[in-house]
């Protein structure tokens, strides 16, 4: 071996020393960026995780509340059922009461008109006596 080809070797030595100091500066560069990917990938992941937390959890409210109006409609429903069935069952009654009281009404006016006549008769027979 040559001493220019000592030189040239060392010369061939100190560059790639600098390209593996560049390699290793790259390689530096790009695990910082990994791990700051890494970093914000798991901050995206735990912000996803906690808003579907926070979702699910509105949905269940959300599903509660409507079984309860749902709930609350139904009865009220039941509630105006059961009120129409007791309005028919009272306009039954007071059209019941409202017969009976004209059945009633038209059977003392025939009892009246029966008992007129003789009454009369005998009203007019009083006065007559009282004026001979």
């Amino acid at each position: 071996m040559t001493t220019e080809d000592i030189k040239n070797a060392q010369s061939n030595i100190e560059a790639n020393k600098e390209k593996e100091q560049e390699a290793a500066a790259a390689i530096s560069g790009h695990e910082r960026n990994i791990a700051k990917y890494d970093e914000k990938s798991q901050f995206l992941r735990k912000s996803a995780g906690q808003k579907t937390q926070a979702a699910q959890t509105n949905l269940l409210e959300a599903q509660t509340d409507l079984m309860k109006v749902e709930k609350e409609r139904r009865d009220g429903m039941q509630r105006i059922a059961q009120l129409e069935t007791d309005v028919r069952s009272e306009e039954r009654a007071t059209e019941e009461e409202q017969e009976k009281i004209r059945a009633e009404t038209e059977n003392m006016i025939k009892e009246y008109k029966k008992m007129e006549s003789p009454v009369l008769a005998h009203q007019e027979g009083f006065r007559k006596q009282l004026t001979a």
